[in-house]
């Protein structure tokens, strides 16, 4: 019988075994070479320190449910990733800090089961997870409580996923994608996500940002029970928001209370559930011209169903039912609509549609209204006769 060498059978069962993991014992700690990374204890670092800074490309870093703890002062950076690539960061808790998780110049990373609490500071920092010149990252399952904003995209940051992420109690925005002026982003999914009890639950173009917000997709993601539940704002353009729930947003200082909140041209709403809100439930402001309105679902809204102020927008087959004031408004000068195929009942003091514009004393009416099912004579407005 042949003998084997036993060096090469080693050598086969080697190259199948894994190197440990470098332990982490203390911070702060840097990171400047590939390999996986075992935080062992939990760690406490002072005024401005980051707790562990990675700059290589190809680290695995296993947090293995410790707790990051900053000096509660505004400063310092919980864990901080500059210029690198395929870095995931798994299971643990950062807080305390300036910011939570800063993702800066990053691609192709996961961060998962991360919780950011409570790190505070003035705007822009303060955040949970921000990701400013990252693009291709994935943020899954992870959870940003009691910050200034839960998580923040801005400035070239494109393609980048968040799912099944919760951001609850923080002092702004849930989730907030944004861009200075002179900058863009694009192509961001946010999937299956929950805001709850934020200033605004799902914010794009906000933070006082006026660079472009477009193609991003917010979908099947439940922001209720915030101020303001989905805001579009002015720099946000053709973006897709659908199958999304915002049910039960609240005035808070006089303020909010709304659903779905679009300033930005040619977006598209479809499929989304706004119920039960304080304010209105898709409000279309005077800027949000070309906006496509298809198969929402909204009800018993302490003000309007869908209020519309702008011209050249589609709104097909939605229902806006048991609303406060009108179920369907057209407000003066929203012209150039086309209202199809809607069912809107049993509003409780107003009319289930309306219709602001007057229809010329020669020429068509100003808005086209076809096929839609309302209570007999609960029509208003000055258009009223173009109601159908």
């Amino acid at each position: 019988m042949a003998l084997v060498a036993l060096p090469a059978l080693l050598g086969s069962a080697g190259a199948a075994l894994a190197a440990p993991p470098t332990k982490i014992t203390a911070c702060p700690y840097i990171i400047t070479s590939p390999g996986h990374y075992l935080l062992m204890s939990d760690c406490l670092v002072g005024s401005g320190g980051t707790a562990i800074f990675i700059t290589a490309s190809g680290v695995q870093l296993t947090m293995a449910g410790h707790t990051l703890t900053g000096p509660g002062d505004g400063t310092g950076t919980g864990i901080l990733v500059t210029g690198a690539s395929g870095v995931t960061i798994a299971g643990g808790t950062v807080t305390g800090f300036e910011n939570g998780v800063d993702l800066d110049g990053v691609s192709g990373s996961r961060v998962s089961g991360v919780t950011a609490a409570n790190n505070l500071a003035p705007t822009p920092n303060g955040n949970g997870f921000w990701l400013h010149g990252s693009s291709g990252n994935i943020l899954a399952g992870n959870t940003s409580s009691g910050n200034r904003t839960g998580f923040r995209i801005e400035n070239e940051s494109n393609n980048n996923t968040l799912s099944s992420d919760l951001a609850s109690t923080n002092l702004g925005s849930g989730f907030l994608v944004r861009a200075d002026a002179n900058h863009s982003i694009s192509g961001n999914v946010l999937v299956s996500n929950t805001a709850s009890g934020n200033t605004n639950g799902i914010n794009l173009g906000g933070g006082g940002g006026t660079g472009s917000v477009t193609n991003t997709t917010l979908q099947g993601n439940d922001s209720s029970a915030n101020s303001s539940g989905i805001l579009l704002n002015l720099a946000a353009s053709e973006n897709l928001v659908s199958a999304n729930t915002s049910n039960n947003n609240v005035v808070v200082n006089m303020a909010g209370g709304n659903s779905i909140v679009v300033a930005g041209p040619s977006n598209t709403l479809q499929s989304n559930i706004t119920n039960g809100n304080a304010g209105t439930g898709i409000w279309i402001m005077p800027s949000a011209t070309g906006t496509t309105i298809t198969g929402n679902s909204t009800s018993s809204n302490g003000f309007y169903g869908i209020d519309v102020s702008s011209t050249s927008n589609s709104i097909q087959s939605n229902t806006a039912n048991s609303d406060h004031f009108d179920g369907i408004i057209l407000r003066a000068g929203a012209t150039g609509n086309t209202v199809d195929s809607n069912t809107a009942l049993s509003a409780v003091v107003g009319q289930d549609l309306y219709d602001g514009n007057p229809m010329p004393a020669l020429g068509s009416c100003p808005n086209t209204w076809v096929g839609n099912t309302f209570d007999a004579g609960s029509v208003g407005g000055a258009g009223a006769s173009c109601i159908h």
